[in-house]
């Protein structure tokens, strides 16, 4: 919370996308459009920075075991394919040099299904590893941007101070005109 803190006060500062190696400089009080700072958009890239420093690692792994699981699935449909087609072209089988090959595509097969086996499982740890080093980051209150500043028209405050100062000289008139018919009795 003190890094988010320090950079929503800062001015601006540089974010570096882990996964692309690119460093980007980003500018809180104008967009490079002239436009003000918009504190929804300057959260959301701190947010942003913040969840990319803090699940690159676990992003990279998930991603890894997941090519792994890809290809491992890929072996495997394609020996159950080779072991099919030699089953196809191969009934009745007496032939001991056969009956080999049979037996090694089958146990390349158990050996490639307990690969995949153990690859899901990393794949799941990895899922859960991503979810739980995800932070929870949200806005409780927004905040409020100064209020722009209204220009008044010159023509209405000097109408406005004259019917001001009419009242006000009115009631002294009045109040005057009481005081001496008082004093007058």
């Amino acid at each position: 919370i003190s890094l988010i803190s320090h950079l929503l006060s800062a001015q601006s500062f540089e974010r570096i996308d882990p996964l692309r190696h690119t460093k980007e400089t980003i500018q809180f009080m104008n967009d490079g459009n002239g436009q003000p700072f918009k504190p929804k958009r300057g959260f959301e890239e701190v947010r942003n920075y913040y969840f990319g420093a803090k699940t690159s690692s676990p992003d990279r792994s998930m991603k890894f075991v997941e090519a792994k699981k890809d290809s491992i699935t890929g072996l495997l449909k394609a020996k159950q394919l080779q072991l099919a087609r030699f089953n196809d072209s191969h009934r009745n089988l007496v032939d001991p040099n056969l009956l080999t090959e049979k037996k090694m595509m089958e146990t390349e097969i158990q050996k490639l299904t307990l690969m995949y086996g153990e690859v899901t499982k990393n794949f799941e740890l990895a899922d859960f590893s991503l979810a739980s080093s995800k932070p929870q980051i949200e806005i409780v209150d927004e905040p409020i941007p100064p209020l722009d500043a209204k220009q008044l028209s010159l023509i209405i405050e000097f109408i406005k101070g004259g019917l001001i100062g009419f009242l006000i000289a009115v009631t002294l008139i009045i109040l005057r005109k009481i005081f001496r018919d008082a004093m007058a009795v």
